[in-house]
């Protein structure tokens, strides 16, 4: 199942003339006038919050991970890895998760995306040793061109 069909399109209720007035904040208050068209749930104004608005219960049952400690607390086999976590970390608790057969909802092949990030860091690594290297040989060179020049001045 994919995570948008899980969760589904949410409705925000607005309080009524939020949009009208500074003072009517966003957040939802039932309009308790006597002519109030949102009240008598008229065709074309926003609606009232019902029972049917609410989140499926499958979504209910799905364990966000942020850290390790999180993959302890799961009783049921489907998780979402939190797109907070650093790439070293996601790594970790993706080989755990691998390990106990627990279905990641947000990541549609976790074998591949293990694979692809273990290679972005070998790549990283490898970029960083050329660079280091290129730096040392560029500071040997400074040296050994101002050696010369000192002996000049004495």
């Amino acid at each position: 199942m994919a995570f948008k069909k899980i969760t589904g399109k949410r409705i925000r209720f607005i309080r009524q003339d939020s949009n009208k007035k500074k003072q009517f904040r966003t957040k939802w208050q039932k309009p308790r006038g006597m002519h109030s068209k949102i009240r008598l749930r008229k065709k074309g104004h926003p609606v009232l919050p019902n029972i049917g608005y609410g989140s499926k219960k499958i979504k209910s049952t799905i364990v966000y991970i942020n850290n390790l400690q999180d993959l302890k607390k799961i009783n049921n086999n489907e998780v979402i890895i939190s797109s907070k976590l650093s790439a070293r970390k996601k790594l970790i608790v993706l080989e755990d998760i691998l390990k106990r057969n627990i279905k990641i909802i947000n990541i549609k092949n976790p074998e591949k995306f293990k694979s692809d990030l273990l290679e972005a860091f070998n790549k990283r690594k490898t970029e960083n040793k050329n660079k280091n290297t290129k730096r040392t040989q560029k500071k040997d060179e400074l040296k050994t061109k101002e050696e010369p020049k000192k002996e000049e001045t004495k």
